[in-house]
């Protein structure tokens, strides 16, 4: 069977079963990556019953000799390929798994990076100018005093919540518990799965805020953008960017909020996985244990409180 059209058909059954759309351009696109190499190598298209196991690794071994990826990339095409050679075989199309065995590149699994209290500061400060200046000469109803509520509320949920940038978009107003001393946000997960995430003073106080100026729309989107659609994940994407560069912030990212999330939390919470967990909508704590990674700048200085000499 012609790699295109099992890869098609690949899709389709990851749509049927509802995974996100983000989730699902994903594994199309590290899939297409194989089959460009495997044509550009060896001069035909592939098939998908005519790639090896060896195939399978001169792959591995071109991305992290010739392309240089980071295992990370390489390790996640390697996933995508076997998840579909894994579904292909329970589909019937094939009997044999070319990606069984294959081991993923060794990486040194490295802390999240973290904003600091430093720029966290000068990223809220950043937002709350802009909103400022809005409400003083564009007036508190105007379309850039309410992006800029807007934009602060976004950023505020995400730093106080670790939410993902998809849940974000994904929120509807009758997700929100909102009162004066409490309130939490209703969550879906893959498979359909609700959890509850609490919201602290300062990401209800935001939220209290965005909801007395967000426009009336059809959408029962949380944040909505021009004529009232649904904001779309590159919307907030593009507004987490264009902030980082007003607070000179470097590669600031959504998930850098959602790391500082978890390293503030386990910062006031010492050991607390099994409530990060809950709160990041983990499976396991394993997948956590990279924020009990020591800060490197923390153990400098930790170690630097040995010393006995005066210089």
């Amino acid at each position: 069977m012609a790699f295109d059209e099992s890869l098609e058909k690949f899709t389709c059954h990851l749509q049927e079963r509802d995974r996100s759309e983000m989730t699902v351009r994903g594994y199309h696109y590290d899939l297409r990556q194989f089959a460009r190499w495997f044509e550009k190598t060896n001069g035909r298209s592939p098939a998908l019953e005519t790639i090896t196991p060896i195939a399978v690794k001169e792959y591995r071994a071109y991305m992290q000799n010739v392309k240089g990826h980071k295992p990370a990339t390489i390790n996640r095409r390697l996933r995508s390929l076997r998840a579909f050679y894994r579904w292909a075989i329970e589909a019937g199309d094939i009997v044999a798994d070319p990606t069984a065995g294959i081991r993923e590149v060794k990486q040194q699994r490295l802390r999240p990076r973290a904003l600091d209290r430093t720029e966290t500061c000068r990223m809220i400060q950043a937002l709350q100018e802009r909103l400022q200046w809005a409400l003083n000469t564009k007036g508190a109803l105007s379309g850039q005093a309410v992006r800029a509520t807007r934009n602060l509320t976004m950023v505020v949920l995400l730093l106080h919540t670790g939410l993902r940038v998809s849940q974000l978009v994904d929120l509807k107003l009758s997700d929100i518990e909102l009162s004066e001393r409490k309130g939490g946000l209703a969550i879906r997960d893959k498979g359909n799965k609700q959890r509850q995430v609490p919201l602290n003073g300062d990401a209800r106080k935001a939220l209290q805020q965005w909801l007395k100026v967000r426009p009336n729309a059809e959408s029962e989107a949380l944040f909505i953008g021009r004529g009232g659609a649904p904001l779309k994940v590159r919307g907030v994407q593009k507004v987490v960017s264009d902030l980082g560069k007003r607070a000179q912030v470097k590669r600031l990212h959504p998930y850098t909020l959602r790391h500082t999330f978890a390293t503030r939390y386990l910062e006031a919470n010492p050991g607390d996985l099994v409530g990060l967990s809950t709160i990041l909508g983990h499976d396991s704590l394993e997948t956590l244990r990279i924020y009990t990674v020591p800060n490197h700048t923390k153990l400098a200085s930790k170690v630097e409180r040995l010393a006995t000499s005066d210089e």
